[in-house]
């Protein structure tokens, strides 16, 4: 399989000069979790969620709407052309497993598409049914905050770490889902109506932002299955429960995993 085959056509772009809060909200209307910055052609860098956690650090040092892409894009991007194999993508994702969430596909210096984990997660989900069970892929130890939190702690907690979102608990009890991008933009305009950043994380609780009751998949379930669920809702991951409770997390790059000795699957 070509990565022709699966891409995705003439995706969103964004420009350096961009507004960053506008191209914020462009990734939420459209639900993509980042965009790469184009510019005559040439492709920049990407911006991402978690672009926004270093727009969110660096509010009340200067003007949060006069941030533009290039302020907090990231610049390192790996490109491939279509006719690569899907295998290839899948390969050079592995290597990197934190860092590549979507590629360039590149013809004659023109982006002739985009390659996402979930593009890739669609091909698991028909090709990959009754090989793996969620809990043979899931990550055991996913990010949890309580509702309680203070929303400093929680962007310290993904800024440290590699999680794109974190799971909200009540005790033991999982009641909410909370993202990066969520996180973001809710802060965006809050901050003009106090004195700075600080005063707005003081104010504003966790349980305002998240996502309550949220999507959840069975561990016992077929990985085919739930990474389907993956592509129609577009969701970047789902909490894992057994026996009605929380054992894991299931993402893209769980799906990913499961390719790992199954490579000759996507020839």
């Amino acid at each position: 399989m070509l990565l022709k085959d699966l891409m995705t056509p003439n995706p969103i772009t964004v420009n350096p000069e961009d507004n960053a809060i506008m191209v914020g909200n462009i990734l939420e209307r459209h639900r993509i979790s980042g965009a790469f910055v184009v510019n005559k052609s040439k492709v920049l860098g990407e911006i991402s969620k978690e672009c926004f956690i270093t727009l969110i650090k660096y509010m009340g040092i200067k003007n949060y709407e006069k941030f533009k892409v290039k302020d907090i894009m990231h610049t390192h991007v790996h490109v491939m052309h279509p006719f690569q194999s899907v295998r290839e993508a899948v390969e050079l994702i592995l290597a990197s497993p934190h860092q590549i969430y979507r590629i360039p596909v590149m013809l004659d210096k023109k982006l002739e598409g985009i390659i996402t984990r979930c593009d890739i997660a669609k091909v698991y989900a028909m090709r990959m049914k009754n090989k793996f069970r969620v809990q043979d892929l899931m990550a055991h130890h996913p990010k949890i905050i309580y509702e309680y939190t203070p929303l400093h702690e929680v962007i310290k907690t993904i800024d440290n770490s590699s999680a794109k979102r974190v799971l909200v608990m009540e005790g033991n009890k999982l009641i909410g889902i909370l993202t990066v991008l969520d996180l973001a933009l809710a802060l965006f305009p809050e901050v003009k109506s106090y004195r700075g950043v600080g005063d707005v994380l003081s104010k504003m609780k966790v349980e305002e932002i998240m996502t309550p009751n949220p999507i959840t998949v069975e561990a016992d379930e077929d990985a085919a299955k739930a990474a389907e669920t993956l592509v129609k809702k577009r969701f970047g991951g789902l909490p894992v429960l057994k026996n009605g409770e929380l054992v894991g997390m299931f993402t893209t790059s769980s799906v990913i995993n499961g390719f790992k000795h199954n490579l000759e699957i996507l020839e």
